[in-house]
């Protein structure tokens, strides 16, 4: 077997490994917000920075607290929200938004960008809420 086919053939296994490690952990995070044995909470995240990929979809960096703990997560920009300018995009760092979190878990969390969080709310209880706040 010549060198190219080697190459070949280590270069499609690493391929396939990549995309069943990535199916199955979609997977294991879907599987646990559908779970309805964990509890899932509230808190308030910040939104710390904007970066924009060369080839894939802009994020938001956001940080939040539960339990005295620092957690961060990168929210995908895929929805409508994408087609603003990058200045607009840009101007969004440093709003609040609220956040929803597995209790159990919390670095499994999820920036809720339909609810910003009203200046009359300053924190979040240390482990959140139960219900999204009104």
């Amino acid at each position: 077997m010549n060198n190219d086919k080697k190459l070949a053939i280590v270069l499609f296994t690493g391929i396939g490994i990549l995309l069943i490690y990535i199916a199955i952990s979609t997977y294991i995070t879907n599987q646990k917000w559908d779970d309805p044995k964990l509890n899932k909470s509230y808190t308030i995240g910040l939104i710390e920075d904007f970066e924009r990929g060369a080839k894939s979809p802009p994020v938001y960096k956001y940080y939040f607290h539960v339990d005295g703990l620092k957690y961060s997560n990168d929210h995908l920009i895929v929805s409508q929200l994408r087609l603003l300018g990058e200045e607009k995009l840009k101007k969004i760092v440093g709003k609040r938004f609220y956040v929803k979190f597995i209790a159990e878990d919390p670095s499994y969390s999820k920036l809720l960008m339909g609810y910003p969080v009203p200046d009359s709310i300053k924190e979040a209880p240390v482990r959140g809420w139960k219900k999204l706040p009104r």
